[in-house]
């Protein structure tokens, strides 16, 4: 057996051995550095506790009483607030990089409040005596549907939610998923996931959580400077490209994403696994669904609909590509790749066809 002698300046053996009572571990230095994280990792199971789940359920599907349309809102942000508040101080003092504390919070606040705008649209037509076919379907493949589980879904959106507005403000001064993993975030993370849901794959829910991170931390690319009429044109061109489609072809060429599918070479071609690819996919639909905050009016139920059956529809046809690929992720890009190009305008059509009849002459 290799032993060796370490003298314990700083007292940190004494206060681990004192903390393992006895217990075995497979690494000192990663049990002296998870000690070191503890109250990081202390913080971060507070503000994700059961209690606060059983809220965060409650605040997004109870139905609001007329003369009462804040109350739900208004307890379950005053109750969060503080462990988020926390939680931020916590990873200022470990990541090293100030947090800003005020954007940081409103943002969360904006996010929750779409969050609970969203299920209660969502319950309101789910709940009618005829629902539409599209809006069953769309429920029925949403992680977390008019109808959660207190389970490690409903973990996964809370602790999304949270992580993306605290690491939002200085995402482009860290590197996302590798902060996460610095801090072993995985280690409470897995604890809360297991507590909610004790069957589940607790390190490939963490993998996912990080897909959903670094699509929130990507830079959105730069406008070119163009003429107003020009600038109005394209504006229109990109509100008919699809975010979802967008965030998905960045994410494919990610190491994470790899490891979440279980991509793997056989014979010359890279195939991934259908089941997490399908579960991906209905991610990147429900937090795509969440982001467009900034773009929706709250009051337009109508907008906010029309976005859902034009992301669901979009999904299907992602997961339909993925099946018709055989599951061979380079087939499955070329695809994706096809449907992220920016849609042709009229004049390009026409000068097309008009070089393709001058080619025949």
């Amino acid at each position: 057996m290799n032993f060796k002698e370490i003298y314990d300046e700083d007292g940190r053996y004494e206060k681990l051995y004192l903390q393992l009572n006895g217990k075995g571990i497979s690494s000192i230095d990663e049990a002296l550095k998870e000690m070191d994280l503890l109250p990081i990792h202390s913080a971060v199971e507070e503000i994700f506790s059961q209690v606060n789940l059983e809220n965060f359920r409650e605040f997004l599907i109870k139905k609001e009483k007329k003369g009462n349309i804040k109350n739900n809102e208004i307890n379950f942000i005053s109750e969060l607030t503080p462990a988020y508040k926390n939680l931020n101080e916590q990873l200022n003092e470990f990541i090293g990089i100030k947090i800003s504390k005020s954007k940081s919070i409103k943002e969360l606040l904006l996010d929750l409040s779409f969050a609970h705008k969203f299920y209660q649209i969502l319950l309101k037509y789910n709940n009618r005596r005829n629902v539409t076919k599209w809006m069953q379907h769309a429920d029925s493949i949403l992680p977390v549907n008019s109808n959660p589980e207190i389970d490690h879904r409903l973990a996964t959106l809370l602790i999304v939610s949270v992580f993306k507005n605290s690491f939002g403000t200085v995402s482009n001064k860290i590197n996302v998923e590798k902060t996460f993993n610095e801090l072993l975030l995985f280690k409470p993370i897995s604890r809360i996931l297991e507590k909610a849901s004790p069957d589940v794959n607790a390190h490939l829910n963490n993998e996912l959580i990080k897909i959903m991170l670094t699509l929130y931390s990507q830079k959105p690319p730069r406008k070119r400077a163009t003429s107003s009429n020009k600038s109005e044109k394209t504006s229109k061109k990109e509100k008919k490209r699809s975010n979802l489609v967008a965030g998905l072809n960045v994410l494919l060429d990610s190491t994470v994403v790899h490891n979440f599918l279980h991509v793997n070479k056989f014979e010359g071609s890279t195939y991934f696994n259908k089941e997490n690819f399908n579960e991906l996919t209905t991610w990147l639909l429900l937090v795509t669904q969440l982001n467009k905050r900034e773009n929706v009016d709250l009051t337009d139920e109508k907008s906010i609909l029309r976005n859902l059956k034009s992301l669901t529809s979009e999904t299907d046809s992602i997961i339909n590509e993925a099946q018709n690929s055989g599951y061979d992720l380079t087939k499955l890009k070329e695809k994706i790749l096809k449907i992220d190009k920016p849609p042709k305008s009229n004049k390009k059509i026409a000068r097309e066809k008009r070089a393709g009849k001058s080619k025949n002459k």
